[in-house]
C-alpha cells in the first residue's frame, strides 16, 4: 500500500532543481512478513479546558511503531508528546510538543513515520497532552500509535 500526495505545487521556473525538496515522496508501509498489525490506543475521556493529562503503558512485548493518529471532540484540537523509557533512559520523541495538526494524522491517513520506531519488551510508552480548548470542558481525545509485533 502506498501513501503520499498527488497533487502538483506551482514552483518558480528560476532553479528548477528545488522542487525535489517540496513535493513528498511516496511512503510504503512496512510489509513485515509473519507481524502481527496492532494499534496501541492512549485515551483521554472527560479533559478539562487546558488541562494537561499523562497516560502512560508498559509493553509486554517488542513493536515497531510506523504510524501515529489522533482525533479529539474538540475543533481547536490537541498538542502532544511521547516519552519512550527504556531502562534508565528517558527520552522524548520529539522536540517540544506537537499541535495534532502538525504531527498526527487521521485515521485515514496516519502520520507515517520515515523509519521504523522500535519499542523493546518491558519498555514503557508515556503520552502527555494538552488541550487546547478553551469552552468544550468535556473533551475526549485519543492517541493511536500504529505498529506491528515482530514474529
Amino acid at each position: 500500500m502506498f501513501y503520499g500526495q498527488t497533487h502538483e505545487i506551482y514552483l518558480p521556473q528560476r532553479d528548477p532543481g528545488l522542487g525535489r525538496y517540496f513535493i513528498p515522496p511516496m511512503i510504503e508501509i512496512p510489509q513485515l512478513p509473519d507481524a502481527e498489525l496492532k494499534a496501541l490506543s492512549f485515551q483521554f475521556k472527560t479533559v478539562p479546558v487546558l488541562a494537561v493529562q499523562k497516560v502512560s503503558m508498559a509493553l509486554d512485548t517488542d513493536f515497531l511503531i510506523w504510524g501515529i493518529c489522533g482525533v479529539s471532540s474538540d475543533p481547536l484540537g490537541f498538542a502532544y508528546q511521547i516519552f519512550h523509557d527504556h531502562g534508565d533512559t528517558h527520552r522524548a520523541m520529539f522536540n517540544k510538543h506537537q499541535r495534532q495538526n502538525n504531527a498526527a494524522g487521521t485515521a485515514q491517513f496516519p502520520l507515517l513515520l520515515l523509519e521504523l520506531y522500535p519499542v523493546s519488551k518491558g519498555d514503557a510508552l508515556m503520552v502527555e497532552m494538552k488541550n487546547l480548548a478553551t469552552v468544550n470542558p468535556t473533551a475526549i481525545i485519543e492517541i493511536l500509535l500504529w505498529g506491528a509485533i515482530p514474529a
